[in-house]
Parts: C-alpha cells; sequence; structure tokens
C-alpha cells in the first residue's frame, strides 16, 4: 500500500455508487454517478473495496458464491448467482433467463438483473483500465461483517422492530469499535444525502468496506474467502476478500451490540444552530463582512436547493452556524443568542472595539470568562474563555 494513504468503500445505490473514503486524518462520504466517475477521483487510493461482482464465469456458478452462502447461513438469501458472462451482456432479461438457464440451469433473478448495468459498468472499467485491476476487489457487506465477528449477523439489515432499525444498529456497532467515529460518518451522510439518492442499507454497506480496507492501511491482511482464486475469460478472479476481525482488538462485545440494537431514537449530537438576518442582498453581504471577515468564520455552500431562500452557511470546529433571512423582527428584544469558544478573549476586545462593536462585560461563571455584543442586526453573540 504505498501509492495511497487513503481506502474507498463502494456500495451501488439508486443515483449510482456511493464511496466512503477514509484515512488516518479524515473521512468523507461520495455519489458518483458511474464507476468511471468514481475511479476518476480515487485512482490515487490504495485500495477500493466495492460490492459488485468482478470476475464472470462462462458456464457455471462462481465456487466463492456458494463458499458465502455457507458461511452466512441464516443469512445466505443475500448472495445472489452470479450470472455468466453471455447472460450479463444479453439484451433482454428473458434472454438472458434463457441463456444462463442454457449453460448453468439456473435461471437469474429479477433483482440480480435489475443491477446488471453495475456489473456490466465494473466489468467494462476493469478490461479497459488495466491500473484499476490493481485496486478493485469485490466485497459482500455480510462476508465482511462475517469476518469481523465470527458469525452471521443475527438481524436481517433492513430489519426493523417498531422505530429502531436493529439491522443497522447492529452492523453500526461493529464498525464503531473498530474505527471510532464511524456511525457519526453514517449519521452525517444520512443527514446530507436524501434517501432516493442512497438508502440507509447502501451507506452501512460502503462503510463497512471502507473500515475494512483501514485495517488493511493499519497492515491486516485481505482474506480470499475460497482458498484458490477462479479466474473469468479476462483474467479477472471470481473471489471475495475480507479481514479477520479477531486480529484487530478491540471487537464489539456481544453486550455492545446488544445495547445498540434495542436503542431507540436518539439525540447523537448538534447538527447546527441558526440565527436570522434581515432580507436583502444588502444585508447578507453586512453579515458576511462581520461573521466571515471580522470574526473568521468560514462560509461553506448551501444545498441548491436551499440558495434561493437566501442567507447562507458557516462552519465553525465542525459545526454549523447557518444565517436564515426573516423579515419585521426586533432582534434586540430577545436573550437568545450563540455562544463561542475562543483564544484571547482581551484580543478580541480590543479588535471589536477597534471595529466599533460595543462591548457588553458580563458577569463571569466558575472556569470561564465572557462578554457579549450585538451583531449588526441586533443578534446577540457571546465570547467566551477558559479563565
Amino acid at each position: 500500500m504505498t501509492e495511497g494513504r487513503w481506502v474507498v468503500g463502494v456500495d451501488g445505490c439508486p443515483v449510482g455508487w456511493v464511496g466512503v473514503r477514509l484515512s488516518d486524518e479524515s473521512a468523507s462520504v461520495h455519489l458518483y454517478a458511474t464507476v468511471s466517475d468514481l475511479w476518476a477521483a480515487e485512482r490515487g487510493a490504495a485500495l477500493i473495496l466495492i460490492d459488485i461482482p468482478i470476475g464472470l464465469p462462462s458456464d457455471h456458478e462462481r465456487a466463492v458464491d456458494a463458499r458465502a452462502r455457507r458461511v452466512l447461513g441464516v443469512r445466505s438469501s443475500s448472495i445472489f448467482s452470479v450470472p455468466t458472462r453471455s447472460a450479463l451482456y444479453a439484451a433482454t432479461y428473458a434472454e438472458a433467463n434463457e441463456i444462463n438457464g442454457g449453460l448453468t440451469g439456473k435461471k437469474l433473478s429479477k433483482q440480480l438483473w435489475n443491477i446488471a448495468p453495475k456489473i456490466r459498468e465494473v466489468d467494462l472499467l476493469l478490461h479497459t483500465e488495466p491500473a484499476a485491476r490493481e485496486k478493485f476487489a469485490e466485497i459482500h457487506p455480510e462476508v465482511l461483517f462475517w469476518g469481523l465477528t465470527g458469525r452471521p449477523m443475527a438481524h436481517a439489515k433492513k430489519a426493523r422492530i417498531g422505530v429502531r432499525w436493529v439491522g443497522i444498529n447492529e452492523r453500526l456497532a461493529i464498525v464503531e469499535a473498530i474505527y471510532p467515529g464511524a456511525r457519526a460518518i453514517y449519521e452525517r451522510a444520512l443527514n446530507a444525502i436524501p434517501r432516493a439518492q442512497a438508502g440507509r442499507d447502501d451507506l452501512v454497506d460502503a462503510l463497512a468496506a471502507a473500515v475494512t480496507g483501514w485495517l488493511v492501511l493499519r497492515g491486516e491482511p485481505l482474506v480470499p474467502l475460497v482458498s484458490a482464486s477462479e479466474y473469468d475469460a479476462y483474467g479477472l478472479p471470481m473471489q471475495m476478500v475480507y479481514v479477520r476481525g479477531e486480529a484487530h482488538p478491540p471487537r464489539a462485545t456481544q453486550t455492545q451490540i446488544t445495547a445498540a440494537v434495542a436503542s431507540g431514537p436518539r439525540i447523537e449530537r448538534l447538527h447546527h444552530a441558526q440565527i436570522t438576518i434581515p432580507p436583502g442582498s444588502e444585508a447578507e453581504a453586512e453579515a458576511r463582512a462581520f461573521y466571515c471577515d471580522l470574526l473568521g468564520l468560514t462560509e461553506i455552500p448551501k444545498p441548491a436547493a436551499l440558495a434561493e431562500r437566501g442567507g447562507f452557511w458557516v462552519t465553525v470546529a465542525g459545526q454549523q452556524v447557518h444565517f436564515g433571512v426573516e423579515a419585521d423582527v426586533d432582534r434586540r428584544a430577545t436573550k437568545a443568542h450563540l455562544a463561542y469558544l475562543v483564544s484571547d478573549l482581551d484580543g478580541w476586545r480590543d479588535k471589536l472595539s477597534e471595529h466599533g462593536v460595543v462591548i457588553e462585560e458580563q458577569i463571569p461563571v466558575p472556569g470561564l470568562a465572557r462578554f457579549e455584543f450585538r451583531d449588526p442586526f441586533g443578534n446577540r453573540v457571546e465570547f467566551t474563555e477558559p479563565a
């Protein structure tokens, strides 16, 4: 793993592909319309683990699929029989069924035929991009979880009990124990990406693949599911890989997994806070000058669907502050406010005073020094520093 120091876990989703990119320093989630777009963006990665069949048989079932069904037991229905190459490239489902049935005696499920375009995408990329063959490896999420825990998952991935997503929670508990912060990655993506673009199960599967790749970056070996790989007519391996969880403590204990599965709805963290400014471009310009130029907060893009409403968003220490638009509000009549933890409180007092901001000294509270001021629209702001 010398070229890239990040890995990508990939799963198919309604709009194409969802990828979770992990390194020791950062984590991010991205959507790609095509696997070629994915490759263009991530070709520098050390490893790309993807939940899609790679090697295609000519006239028989892949040995790795039969092996996966055996090890998964109660979760074996998640393994599809991969179509023969000639069936995959058939023009219609009926034609594919006829071809596959004639060669193997087995017809194709409609569910598998629905993902045939994605299988063809990856197959064609690996034919035309030799470098991609060195980076892409086939995984199956349920095999990954079996490898990490030594057993099949107790719940189906989409299983729910009331409002509890017990299957999702079971799997998140496992990846969280290996990569602290994995659940937060999932929650951020869940908030940012509409379900019509990527489902909960798509995000969990891509995250499991990425966490497995991260273990490989840290020296854990990828293990082939069958001891001797078969190869298809184009030299692509008909193989799945995984990492053995016992090689990398800590593992999620059954108690932790059970607790995570049983947990109901909960607040994970503060996502953002919002204040309002008057409508109009002049007010927005004044707000940006005050918060971005004077206070130094970093503006981040608003989603296109919300941009027309006006206002803007900023980020500070990983948290978001949203500036919405609201008319006919007396903002000086409220004590509601946002408080920012700062360094060099006295320096800020001098800087703000030099820019004509009126400082309102406040009674110190134990362990904190603080003062308040108003923004140009009357919103109350508190600056505080450990005393």
